[in-house]
């Protein structure tokens, strides 16, 4: 078995919307303004930020393998957590019960891999920390007990 989780669309909606808003209002200004005010420069950074914050979201991937968990990030650096490592995993929920915002995984040797769950798709998270080989400890709100 193995099986990547997918990328959700709707981080990259949100803050597109939110970008969006902001080269609006920018917009806006410089074109109700009677002078020249300068702002519209800011346009600029909007791009460049919007991108790097894209290739921050798409730069981790997670795979499910038979024996353990595979995640990739910034397509250079590669951890394997075995099934049989695994303590236990803390998973944090908000708003929504179904899509958790947060999978924190505590290895036997102390350490831990932390997972945010908003990029990956709902069903993706939902089965994620529906598999028993995680020992999922569920925590909702804000508080994330240790």
């Amino acid at each position: 078995m193995t099986r990547p989780l997918r990328l959700s669309a709707r981080p990259f909606i949100v803050f597109g919307v939110i970008f969006g808003a902001v080269a609006a209002l920018v917009l806006y200004t410089e074109v109700t303004s009677d002078r020249d005010t300068g702002i519209l420069e800011a346009l600029y950074f909007l791009v460049p930020i919007y991108g790097l914050l894209v290739i921050a979201l798409t730069s981790v991937r997670v795979s499910v393998y038979d024996a353990g968990i595979t995640i990739r990030r910034w397509r250079v650096s590669t951890q394997d957590i075995p099934f049989s490592s695994i303590e236990r995993s803390d998973v944090q929920y908000l708003a929504e019960r179904n899509w958790p915002v947060r999978v924190t995984i505590r290895l036997q040797d102390g350490t831990s891999v932390g997972l945010g769950m908003k990029i990956i798709r709902q069903e993706d998270a939902a089965w994620f920390c529906s598999l028993p080989q995680l020992k999922c400890r569920k925590h909702p709100g804000l508080t994330n007990a240790a």
